[in-house]
């Protein structure tokens, strides 16, 4: 049988008056035990199912009947079954199980367990579903035994009404239909003994819990027993073997669905996750405790980083501040150097004009004393007055000397400071590439620095989340619906570790 469950469902809570898929434990077997035997008389069958509750079990039946109606008496119960079950083959009508909305010898089949407690009209219950039984119909019907249910244990149950012991649920039975058979049923921890060939005995697997499997004989035995002997063998009944499990009594109802048993199994619950929280809790804080020194290390190395960078960020600030200084002052020399170099420049003209001037009063002087020489030889001029006149003429012409030295004395002097200025300008560019250099590699270590201060970061965040999202996978865990449906298995580990 594959599901048809829908997705879309209206949701509901198992308040332990009606059974739903989602629940396990001992509730989950006998409910769904009850269902798939049934399923064997239903194949290509018109089914009724009374008192059908969430659905479930009519959807198991519908996997090999013809058509399943299933009736209950709760509103929300029917429209809930209707949008998680509804088919062509499988539909769901609100009504009572002591008046249905059937036509007379309509169905094949009539299921209804753990009904007839709810109510006190029996009566009316078994005549309606003997009238629209048709001829050689069948009803398959279970009801607790008030003797073993309620009286024994001393337990009363809030949602029955009226319980009845076998004797009665068979006389019942018996003012309506002609033939009966009697089955018992409870959940039980033991082994089984199976005699091949004397009775029948059918397994049946439950696969899910709308399918299942059935097998003649035990399924899946682990081991064979064989009796033997010469003589004729003696009759080998099936036998079964029960033994308590953890101080749990198998034949005591232990209904999951009861409210004082609830509670217990809640506080059990509640005990238990209060341990798991504890351990938890200790977990988490070693764990936080290794994070924190993870994190506190981190941080140090992190506050040690930041102290590094912002030591080369102020090293870097004050080398800056230097460097805006040298280029002020190459500025300032690269000024200075250009009105040098118009003053030479410009002393260089006036020395080539000087000195143009100077070759051409020396020519002059040069011819006048050759005119004067050939003049004395061959005139009759003054010896003395000739020779005061050419004095006074070199005279001159040694002052004129003595201004051009002095004059290519201070170009000497101008050249040399140019000279200077260039080296001192060429010192201070040589600087200012070494500081360009410097700047360099500490802007490299502070972009070393960031990186190292974002890797520090994005750890420590790192950190946090997965805290984080540990507290809300244990909250979440907590939350879950396997959490709270599974609660009766962590009792039962519970009882198992303290006998251990």
């Amino acid at each position: 049988m594959t599901s048809q469950i829908k997705e879309e469902v209206t949701d509901m809570k198992f308040t332990g008056e009606r059974f739903m898929p989602e629940v396990a434990g001992q509730i989950a077997f006998e409910h769904l035990h009850r269902y798939h035997y049934a399923a064997r008389f239903c194949a290509g069958k018109q089914v009724l199912d009374v008192a059908c509750g969430e659905g479930y079990g009519s959807q198991i039946l519908s996997g090999v009947a013809a058509s399943v109606i299933g009736v209950d008496i709760a509103a929300e119960t029917v429209e809930h079954a209707r949008g998680r079950y509804g088919s062509d083959r499988l539909r769901f009508v609100e009504a009572s199980a002591a008046l249905l909305p059937l036509e007379d010898a309509s169905v094949d089949v009539v299921v209804s367990f753990e009904t007839i407690e709810h109510h006190d009209q029996h009566e009316e219950m078994l005549s309606e579903i003997r009238r629209v039984l048709r001829p050689g119909g069948l009803l398959v019907m279970s009801s607790p035994n008030k003797q073993y249910y309620t009286i024994e244990p001393g337990y009363s149950n809030p949602y029955h009404v009226k319980e009845l012991f076998r004797e009665e649920l068979v006389a019942l039975v018996g003012r309506y239909f002609r033939h009966h058979a009697v089955y018992s049923q409870r959940v039980v921890y033991g082994s089984l003994l199976i005699a091949d060939g004397r009775t029948r005995f059918e397994s049946i697997l439950g696969t899910g819990p709308e399918t299942s499997e059935s097998e003649v004989g035990l399924s899946r035995p682990l081991y064979d027993l064989v009796v033997a002997s010469n003589d004729e063998l003696p009759v080998l009944d099936s036998s079964f073997f029960e033994l308590k499990v953890h101080d749990l009594d198998s034949a005591t109802f232990y209904g999951v669905h009861l409210p004082e048993r609830v509670q217990a199994a809640d506080q059990r619950v509640l005990e238990l996750e209060q341990e798991v929280g504890q351990q938890a809790e200790l977990h988490e804080a070693a764990a936080r405790q290794r994070e924190s020194a993870e994190i506190q290390s981190l941080r140090q190395a992190h506050a040690a980083q930041a102290a590094e960078l912002q030591s080369l960020r102020q090293a870097h600030a004050a080398q800056a501040a230097e460097l805006d200084q040298a280029r002020s002052n190459r500025e300032e020399i690269l000024s200075s150097l250009v009105v040098l170099g118009s003053l030479v420049d410009e002393v260089r003209r006036e020395r080539g004009e000087q000195r143009s001037a100077q070759e051409r009063g020396l020519d002059a002087l040069q011819a006048s004393f050759e005119l004067t020489r050939q003049q004395l030889a061959d005139a009759s001029i003054s010896q003395t007055s000739g020779l005061g006149a050419f004095k006074e003429q070199l005279l001159e012409v040694r002052k004129q000397l003595d201004e051009a030295v002095g004059r290519e004395e201070r170009i000497r002097t101008l050249e040399q400071l140019l000279a200077e200025s260039q080296a001192m300008v060429r010192a201070h560019l040589n600087e200012a590439a070494s500081y360009r250099g410097e700047v360099a590699r500490l802007e490299r270590e502070r972009e070393d620095a960031r990186r190292d201060v974002q890797a520090l970061q994005i750890a420590v965040t790192e950190q946090r989340l997965i805290g984080e999202h540990r507290e809300r996978d244990v909250e979440a865990l907590k939350q879950s619906r396997s959490w709270r449906y599974t609660g009766w298995l962590r009792t039962l580990s519970g009882s198992a570790r303290r006998h251990l």
